[in-house]
């Protein structure tokens, strides 16, 4: 999408009440989708996280995030005593009892090999350049704090609350069914022009 599509989007009425539309998704789940859950359930016992692994869009953005992260989980070969213990409780299914570094799209830093390990410092986090360890409390704390300095800079900025008015929002709430989710730029523009609201 060019910016000027995507501001459409992000101004247009289905966007605007986007939050409402997710809710009775769920509260008055139609037939197909109460399937489509179902078989992700379902499909979930055989193969350990089937959505998150094969299907999750937010998966994949998480799977960028942990190639680019600074922060590696790295298993020391020289105090290794090859049990396995880390493979067998990664839900990504991938061999840390095989590498040194784990770098993969799938290891979403759940730290379950490392609390899992026997053996002192042997499975650690470390920055990609540097041979320091990175505690898991100190990771945590440093991902929670960049979680806040987003949305203090979000806020700040102004950027955090949208700027709709309530008599905006309730005149789009009863117009709700009437909105589809829009598919190009054309339709986005049309939809912006013709409710514009009240």
């Amino acid at each position: 999408m060019t910016t000027a599509s995507l501001k459409a989007f992000l101004d247009s009425p289905y966007n605007l009440v986007a939050d409402i539309k997710m809710y009775y998704f769920f509260a008055d789940i139609s037939r197909f989708s109460l399937i489509v859950i179902a078989v992700l359930f379902f499909a979930s016992i055989p193969i350990r996280n089937f959505w998150c692994r094969y299907l999750c869009p937010y998966g994949a953005l998480l799977g960028l995030t942990a190639l680019l992260s600074p922060l590696k989980i790295r298993r020391n070969g020289n105090t290794c005593i090859d049990c396995g213990k880390c493979a067998r409780v990664c839900p990504s299914f991938i061999k840390v009892d095989k590498i040194s570094t784990v770098v993969s799209d799938e290891c979403t830093s759940c730290l379950n090999c490392i609390d899992i390990c026997p053996i002192a410092d042997t499975m650690v986090i470390k920055p990609v350049k540097l041979n320091r360890i990175v505690t898991p409390k100190m990771a945590a704390i440093g991902i929670l704090g960049l979680f806040l300095l987003t949305i203090g800079i979000g806020i700040i900025s102004g950027h955090w609350q949208n700027n709709i008015r309530t008599d905006e929002y309730l005149y789009h709430q009863e117009r709700l069914h009437a909105y589809g989710h829009p598919t190009g730029a054309d339709e986005i523009k049309e939809l912006n022009e013709k409710e514009s609201g009240p």
